[in-house]
């Protein structure tokens, strides 16, 4: 799966986990994956982006917290 640059926008944007975890950045949420804005950025961007890793490459909160932190977002979420 290939992104363009242009078309990444940090605050409207999806994750997912390789647990099934979604995550929006514009609700500031996790989503079922049959949300109307999940399935409508599927459609249009191919898929989500992998859920960002630790140094020891593991899936958490703080990595996604980590990417977040530039957009003054904090995670509603452990």
């Amino acid at each position: 799966m290939v992104f363009s640059v242009i078309d990444y926008d940090a605050l409207h944007w999806y994750w997912l986990a390789t647990d099934g975890r979604i995550y929006s950045s514009a609700k500031n949420a996790l989503v079922y994956p049959y949300d109307s804005g999940y399935l409508s950025f599927v459609a249009q961007h191919g898929g989500a982006s992998p859920w960002p890793t630790d140094i020891s490459g593991k899936q958490t909160t703080q990595a996604m917290q980590d990417v977040m932190t530039p957009y003054q977002i904090v995670l509603p979420f452990p």
